[in-house]
């Protein structure tokens, strides 16, 4: 079989993007888990619970935009500088206000000095992620590679900070900070390369026109996000609420086990984006066929994953994070049973952007954390840890199934009123 010129670009594209996932699944994940043992437990779980929490507001600062301005891109280059220079804008705005949101919760909840430290110090990392809207122009070009080349290069310095701060026994407040450090030096790597392609920031421009068309498209993503946000991180915060540090630290070695699986999903839907994009142009027989292969891939991957995982989870956590972290093999046995629908998700994520049906998307996307916290504060007090897991593997399912469902339901619709 003989690839187009056409294939070939896409192929390159996503090669280069799995390149730099896995260099940071490798890397970063072995730091992260060397980052664990060290701290143990207790600090981990200190430190897990203050991300999460953090996690719950800085979803709001990417306002829904990074697939609806790639859209944009890919229908009509010629607006790089208003649409770049728009959503830099709101994204600026948006991080903003996720501070002041952060703060205030900090202040009414009377944290204690130190979480509160490092929670504004990961928070901070929002405001360098507004220059993020450049990697969308290099997702619309099918050119990962720039974004590839400032991605490692931030990750290498990154990763080496930590192993100096391991080396040197830094304390906890230190690995907050860079999570800030990082944000500023992956921005700087974007800006860099946007520059030498020859463009220039200050050919964007602020439209209000463009701001008001992005956000009437993204405003129900907005909230998309935001519940899966909640959705990805409340089980940390409940636990650590009304659990322990300690069981937070073991729930998080389990849930970072079987989320470094996630990259696989991320690079295959956004480098074949704009490729399932171009099929919709052509005619809905050929993106349906798409759209079933990509699905088809997907459920294979994560079944064998999950299969995999299962069977040896208690020398996974065993060997990487050792004796004080065991009890989190049972629970990684149940959590990696949640990449299937988050696997599949991805892709019908995307096809609900590209058919311009965000609004559904909220019906499962708020059913979600709401069934999420309804079972987490129903489990947690009799389960600990074990009923965190379930909770969050129960309502990814739930929502996997409403969303499949909705999108059958409208597709069979929009069929019927064209014949």
């Amino acid at each position: 079989m003989i690839l187009s010129d056409n294939h070939k670009k896409y192929l390159s594209n996503t090669s280069w993007l799995f390149l730099e996932k896995i260099l940071r699944m490798v890397v970063g994940f072995s730091v992260g888990v060397w980052t664990a043992r060290y701290l143990g437990p207790e600090q981990f779980g200190l430190f897990s619970y203050a991300q999460s929490f953090v996690f719950l507001f800085t979803a709001f600062a990417t306002l829904g935009l990074d697939g609806i301005v790639i859209r944009e891109l890919v229908k009509d280059p010629t607006r790089r500088d208003s649409l770049l220079g728009t959503s830099f804008v709101l994204k600026l705005i948006g991080s903003v206000v996720v501070m002041a949101l952060l703060g205030t919760s900090v202040a009414l909840m009377h944290t204690d000095k130190t979480t509160a430290l490092i929670m504004i110090l990961v928070a901070s990392a929002t405001l360098f992620q507004s220059f993020n809207v450049i990697d969308f122009y290099f997702q619309s070009r099918v050119l990962s590679k720039y974004v590839v080349f400032s991605s490692i290069i931030s990750m290498l310095i990154v990763n080496a900070v930590k192993i100096w701060l391991i080396v040197t026994k830094a304390d906890l407040i230190w690995f907050a900070a860079v999570i800030a450090v990082e944000a500023a030096i992956v921005s700087a790597g974007l800006i860099g390369y946007y520059l030498k392609s020859g463009m220039k920031l200050r050919e964007w421009k602020f439209e209000p026109v463009v701001a008001k068309e992005l956000l009437k498209d993204s405003w129900p993503l907005i909230f998309a996000i935001i519940a899966s946000s909640i959705n990805a991180r409340i089980d940390q915060v409940f636990l650590g609420i009304m659990g322990t540090k300690q069981d937070v630290g073991i729930y998080s070695a389990a849930v970072r086990v079987t989320e470094v699986w996630y990259f696989i999903p991320m690079v295959l839907s956004t480098s074949f984006y704009p490729l399932v994009l171009s099929e919709r142009t052509k005619g809905i027989k050929h993106y349906q066929q798409l759209l079933r292969k990509i699905f088809v891939i997907m459920t294979v991957i994560a079944i064998f994953i999950g299969t995999i995982i299962t069977g040896i989870s208690t020398e996974i956590i065993s060997y990487l994070y050792g004796h004080e972290f065991l009890n989190a093999s049972s629970i990684l046995s149940i959590s990696i049973w949640a990449t299937i629908p988050f696997f599949i998700g991805f892709g019908y994520g995307y096809a609900f952007n590209i058919e311009g049906l965000q609004r559904w998307t909220l019906i499962s996307t708020l059913l979600q954390p709401l069934s999420n916290i309804a079972l987490n504060i129903w489990l947690i007090p009799h389960h600990g840890a074990y009923g965190a897991a379930i909770a969050t593997l129960v309502s990814n399912y739930l929502a996997f199934l409403i969303s499949m469902f909705l999108l059958t339901i409208k597709s069979q619709a929009i069929r019927n009123n064209k014949s």
